[in-house]
Parts: C-alpha cells; structure tokens; sequence
C-alpha cells in the first residue's frame, strides 16, 4: 500500500489472580499499571491479584477496554473458580497513514485477554501519544476497575543493550591473561553507534559477584557454586535459569557471608516476579518489590559505610518467583589496576540491529596480590551501559607472596589471610586493622607453614612453624591450621615478625615493630621472632 510506514511489533502482558468467595467482598491489588513508554519489539507485562473473603465460589466477569472493536463478540467472559489467573497481551504492528484521520500516522494495537485457554481479544488504531485504558472487573454488585497506562512513541532512535553485565574471573595468580565476551545489541531503532571508555569514572568501585553456576545451568536446579565456600547457603527450593538462582516464591531464603563495608544486591525484575526481603546480620533492610512489567536488570544497595568486617546478608524470596543475579561489595581493600591492564577489543563499533562480539582482556602481570576491580563503560547515542569485571590476585610464579590482615580483640591478634572463612561469630569480636603483611606461597625456598592456635578461656592466638614443639607447651590451646608459609631465615624484602608475652594473664602478642609498638608498658615483654614476613 503507497503511503505505509514500518513500524516495529510491540506487545505487552499481564495476569490478574482471582480469588473465590460466597460473599461479595472482592479486592483487587494494583489498580493500575503503568507501563510507561512501549519499545517496539519488547515485551510488557504484570500481575493483578484479586481476592475474595469468604469460602464457596463467585462468579465474575471481565470486560475489555471501551471503544475498541472485539472479532470474539458473543464470547463466554464470566468465570467462577479460586485463584484464575487471567493473561492480558498487548501488541501493535506496521503503521499506516490512515485516510479517515487526515493521513496520520496510527498504530494498529490488539489487546487480548486470556483465562486459562479462554481468550478474548480486542483491536483499535492508535496515533502516537499517551493512553489510559480500563479493564472491569464485576462481581455482583461489586465493579472493580484496572487502568493500563502507556505512551506510544514515535520516531523511536537506537537503543543499547550489553550482556552480561559483569564477569567474576574469581581467584587468578598474578602472571596470568585473561579474556571474557561481552554482546552489545541495539534493541532500538536506527543505527546504534557506541564506544568503550576505561575507567567509566562513575565513583566509588565495588566488586561484583557472580552467583552464576554453569554447572548447574540446564540442569533445572541450582547448586552453590564452590569458590563461595561454606559462606553461601539455600534453603527452600531454587532452581536455575541461565545457571542463576531462582526462588520459588515461598519464602526461599539465600544466605551469603561477606567481608566489607557495604553491599548490594543484583537481581531481575519481571512481570511474574514477587518480593524479596532483604536481612543484614539478620536486620531487616527493606522488601524489594521485584515486579517490572518488562524484564530488566535492577540494583538495590543493601548498606554502604558498616565496619569493613564480616557480615551476612541474608535473602527471602515471597510470593512469586525471583532471580538473583549477584551482589557488589564494597570494601576499602580494592585495589586499582596499572594504565592498560584492562582492554576492550574493538573499542568501537555500530550496530543496525545485529550482535556485536566484543572481547575484554586482563593482563596480571603487573598487578600485585589483592582484590581488584574496573568498570569499563559502553557509551552510544542509544544510552550507556556500565560492565564490570572483578579478581582476585594471588600469589603467580613471578610472585610468591599473598596478604595477611590483622584483626584486633584487646592485645590478642588473630591472622587470616582469608576472611570469608573464618567463624564469622568470633570475628565479630576483633576489629579489623587491615593489611598487616604478607606470607609466603607454600613451594616457596627457605619457607615453612604457620601455624595458629587459639586458647578459647584466655582469648589469646599463638603462631609458630614449629607444630611439634609448640604443642607440647600449649595446653588448653586449639589447633587451627596453617595461615600460609612464613621465611624462617631472612629473605630479600623481608622483616621480622616479633611475639611478646605477658606472664600475669598468659596471652601473646605480635607486631613487626621492634619495640613492641609500647607493649612493654602492658606488662608484655620480648618472647621471639616468629620468622620473616614480606
């Protein structure tokens, strides 16, 4: 037809949950979704939930929106039963100039609304604009009325879209290069122009988790991944989409141990998807409405400026089902990476539509043991998009070293070089003194493990390479294990690690401070060096 403009297909859904009673006393939650501005070619939708008081069944009927034109006239449209769930789907396809309004430019929209296989569509051209259009619900006497808002846009232009949204190459050594793929799409009209730009310089960084688990993906559930440890627990039933996380909807908990100053929360919105509650050191935060009616990607910050020390964040899953993606952590431990070692290949590109593979490269090399993290930014004419990426560096060939933190209760010191799998109970006790040194790699030359003990009575850790003979002089003490390998002889770089002790109450204190940092004055007096640490 001459005169015909292309425009793009457009559908929006949502269900509406019916309860059942003898009395008439039905309530309807929201009353109203808005939709706000239709993307062509994205997919809209929502939940309604109606409920009645009372036991029995009601009767109830559902009427389109006024004004428009139904091929199903006549159609059955009462319904009697418990919780119906009712599918509405909007949609448009190629506009055309319509000679009845002066040749403007109109979309030609269809409503349908569906119960179980019951459907009932509804049809009517629309120029550009916004729109308010009513479903009815009756019940005897009762008229309840649900409004669907939305904008119809015209001369829409491009429109970025990046996934993932973040890799977390977990724990690397420090000698190593890595490449993860990232896909941008432009889900918009026109042609999509976008570039890379490194660092994004959007404030404070954290590190981005991953809760993905490619071992479960596919399989229907999901399983923990292990580089969590034992810090990460269900309870409920999960299962997985994509390899992340899905509560069921009944109260599905997910419980994540963590070490930082702040945390938050990735998860998806969709039109199906009910609430999560959000608990910190068993604290209720806040509950996450997680209803969009288009899938997207949403972000809630749980906490920001606690003591950077362990904490556990704690998820409930209510209602209908909710996908989490990950979380951020802060922490004042990150680190920032040397110019260039993060790279995007190409850095630019445009897109009329099709993918765009993109690779990103990281070079450790030059980077020493800790937690880092970049943010690279994805800028276009169709918006901007934040990817991040997250590792942790240890110890590689050309560096045998790792960092040890120092966490403080009175003068007892407790060493760790992991804090996520400490008993997180006790170590909300100390205070977190940060990075105190850094030990040894176990194949390191001229190096042998550390051992800690713990006296539970007196509160008080001892360290020593020497397992055999210190046991025979540490009664009441328990064994813990080794933190990492400590020189016992001076190596290049190194220094010494003093122990002090205290004959009144029996405890021991350490410190690379030869004077004891005024320990002295405590009572604590010279004991040994413990060895040489970096």
């Amino acid at each position: 037809m001459a005169g015909r403009v292309a425009v793009a297909f457009i559908c929006f859904v949502f269900w509406v949950s019916v309860g059942a009673a003898s009395a008439s006393a039905l309530t309807v939650d929201p009353g109203e979704i808005d939709f706000g501005m239709l993307r062509p070619g994205v997919v809209y939708r929502g939940i309604v939930s109606l409920a009645a008081s009372g036991p029995g069944g009601l009767e109830w009927s559902l009427r389109g929106p006024e004004g428009w034109f139904s091929p199903d006239i006549g159609a059955d449209s009462v319904f009697k039963g418990n919780s119906e769930e009712i599918l509405v789907a909007v949609e448009t396809w190629e506009a055309f100039r319509d000679p009845l309004q002066g040749g403007k430019v109109s979309y030609p929209v269809q409503i349908k609304l569906q119960v179980k296989s019951h459907p009932i569509v509804y049809r009517r051209m629309l120029p550009f604009g916004k729109y308010r259009e009513l479903l009815k619900i009756e019940s005897g006497a009762e008229m309840h009325v649900v409004s669907l808002k939305f904008e119809v846009a015209e001369n829409e232009g491009p429109r970025i879209s990046v996934e993932p949204a973040g890799i977390d190459f977990g724990e690397v050594e420090s000698d190593r290069t890595l490449a993860a793929r990232i896909k941008i799409r432009n889900t918009g009209k026109r042609i999509l122009h976008w570039k890379a730009v490194i660092p994004a310089g959007v404030g404070e960084k954290a590190k981005f988790t991953s809760f993905k688990n490619e071992q479960s993906r596919g399989k229907g559930n999901y399983a923990a991944p292990l580089k969590h440890g034992k810090g990460f627990l269900l309870a409920g039933t999960w299962s997985e989409y994509e390899g992340y996380p899905v509560g069921s909807g009944n109260k599905d908990i997910l419980t994540y141990g963590f070490s930082g100053s702040g945390i938050a929360i990735l998860y998806w919105k969709d039109y199906n998807a009910g609430n999560l509650s959000v608990f910190l050191d068993d604290e209720l935060v806040d509950r996450i409405d997680c209803y969009s009616p288009v899938r997207e990607r949403a972000e809630f910050i749980a906490a920001q400026g606690l003591a950077d020390a362990p904490h556990t964040l704690k998820l409930v899953a209510d209602r209908r089902p909710v996908m989490i993606e990950g979380v951020r952590i802060y922490s004042k431990e990150i680190m920032h990476g040397p110019p260039g070692w993060v790279r995007v290949l190409p850095d630019t590109g445009n897109s009329a539509g099709q993918t765009n593979y993109v690779t990103v490269n990281v070079c450790t090399a030059k980077l020493m043991p800790g937690q880092y993290v970049e943010q690279i930014a994805i800028e276009s004419d169709g918006g901007r998009e934040i990817f991040e990426i997250s590792l942790l560096v240890t110890a590689g060939r050309g560096e045998r070293t790792f960092i040890i933190y120092k966490y403080m209760r009175g003068y007892d010191c407790l060493y760790t070089g992991n804090p996520g799998l400490e008993d997180k109970n006790l170590l909300k006790l100390y205070k977190k003194q940060g990075v105190a040194f850094r030990l040894f790699r176990e194949d390191t030359p001229g190096t042998r493990k550390l051992f800690r003990w713990y006296h539970p009575a007196r509160g008080d850790h001892f360290y020593s390479y020497d397992r055999s003979g210190s046991e025979k002089l540490l009664s009441g003490y328990i064994f813990e294990g080794t933190i990492g390998n400590i020189a016992t002889s001076r190596l290049p770089g190194t220094r010494e690690l003093y122990r002090w002790y205290n004959r009144s109450t029996g405890r021991h204190y350490y410190t690379t401070d030869s004077k004891g940092g005024g320990v002295d004055r405590k009572g604590y007096r010279f004991d040994a060096i413990v060895g040489f640490v970096r």
